[in-house]
């Protein structure tokens, strides 16, 4: 087997990896028709090609039919098929043991920290547990016990955190005033004090990177491949060149159909802030996305830096990559309260249909105009001649001009998690 072969059979494998994984996801959010929707999406090139011809014809069968499309293809259960509904409720169960992983390195590190400080008189602790969250531990587990969900327990998701924290101690000597009663020889006692040597121990403990808990665990190369392969559906890496801070101040676009506030990451209010293992003006095009359309929909100013707290303080910060796609749907809907819809490969006239009604668009886009690996940004409106207007983060620019339409569906990224590329927002 040429280098070529080997290297199309490890993506193809990959991929296959990645696609399984779409389906677990989707069974343990949306049942059996979750998870038949998602095979549908994961095998979406297979499918065109294979059944192009008859695309017209399947519009019309019955849903049962639609979702039995895998089953009828590629040798996939039906929905109704117990193996389906097996897999539904392992992948439910796995999905919850997934959602403790941040839980599981807590009570790790605080057994480390127990252990380690037995013997000492006093203990100076720091801890920094970003680095590896329940998005990798999906995907590590999923390469490592290959999709099979039943071994996806509490205990398997432990047995992976022995790999994820680090340490680093050194003991420091002290002396301590100490009070003693001292007695002299006719019986007479008085309270006096000396110094007593003491032990104190200082300790750093970490979550390692996904690289070392990969080499921990013993990972190929290969199975390094596949696990990045799964991750990169679920997080892309967004950062941006790092470029100079500007001072915005406040800018309001009114030419579209509501108007629309506009933030960038590059602003110097906050480009420096620390954001998923970088700052803001690097990785934080998700979090200012999100304050874009929070800012404009609910008329009150809600800051980057703001949107970029939360996002780390409840685990949609993918550590040095920029933002899990998750954080668009759950940060506009479940903490600020609007009204998200999750479009997938939406259609044109669905997209100009919402920003003509005065709504907005999240988009995460994929390499081409805007970025070269991922990057969101906000569909603002729609002009007479059918051009559309963006909030880019990282570009203001980018921001006055107008765009094809079908440049902006070209380039949004296909293989998006979480409902995407495109989420509708409104209030």
């Amino acid at each position: 087997m040429g280098e070529n072969d080997n290297g199309n059979g490890t993506r193809a494998a990959a991929q296959l990896a990645a696609a399984t994984a779409n389906i677990a996801k989707g069974a343990a959010e949306g049942g059996a028709y979750g998870a038949a929707a998602a095979a549908v999406k994961s095998f979406l090139p297979q499918i065109v090609k294979t059944v192009a011809g008859l695309l017209l014809f399947l519009l019309c069968l019955p849903l049962i039919i639609f979702v039995a499309l895998p089953s009828c293809l590629f040798g996939f259960p039906s929905v109704m098929d117990e193996e389906i509904q097996d897999m539904t409720a392992q992948a439910q169960t796995a999905y919850g043991n997934y959602a403790q992983t941040q839980q599981s390195i807590q009570n790790h590190v605080d057994a480390v920290l127990q252990q380690a400080s037995e013997g000492f008189d006093d203990v100076v602790a720091t801890k920094d547990l970003q680095g590896f969250d329940a998005y990798w531990m999906a995907s590590i587990s999923s390469v490592l016990h290959m999709q099979e969900l039943d071994a996806i327990n509490e205990s398997e998701i432990r047995n992976i955190t022995q790999h994820t924290v680090r340490q680093m101690s050194s003991v420091e000597t002290y002396y301590k005033e100490e009070e003693y009663l001292y007695t002299y020889p006719d019986g007479t006692t008085e309270i006096r004090t000396r110094e007593v040597e003491r032990r104190r121990l200082h300790i750093s403990l970490r979550a390692a990177s996904p690289d070392e808990v990969m080499s921990s665990i013993g990972f190929t190369e290969e199975q390094r491949q596949w696990a990045a392969y799964i991750h990169d559906n679920i997080a892309d890496n967004q950062t941006q060149g790092d470029s100079p801070a500007v001072d915005m101040g406040d800018v309001t676009f009114t030419d579209a159909e509501i108007p629309v506030v506009y933030y960038a990451q590059t602003d110097s209010r906050w480009s420096g802030s620390s954001y998923s293992g970088s700052i803001i003006g690097i990785t934080g095009c998700g979090p200012t996305s999100v304050a874009i359309a929070a800012s404009t929909l609910k008329g009150r100013a809600i800051t980057p830096p703001e949107v970029a707290a939360w996002s780390e303080a409840t685990g949609h910060a993918a550590y040095g990559n920029g933002s899990y796609h998750s954080l668009i749907p759950d940060a506009l809907a479940n903490y600020y309260g609007l009204t998200v819809q999750r479009a997938g490969t939406s259609s044109a006239q669905q997209l100009v249909d919402a920003l003509s009604s005065g709504k907005l668009v999240v988009v995460i886009m994929g390499p081409g105009t805007f970025t070269t690996s991922g990057h969101f940004i906000v569909l603002r409106g729609v002009t007479a001649d059918g051009k559309v207007l963006v909030a880019d983060p990282y570009s203001y620019s980018f921001s006055q001009r107008k765009w094809n339409l079908s440049l902006i569906m070209r380039e949004a990224k296909r293989s998006a998690s979480a409902g995407g590329p495109f989420w509708i927002v409104s209030k």
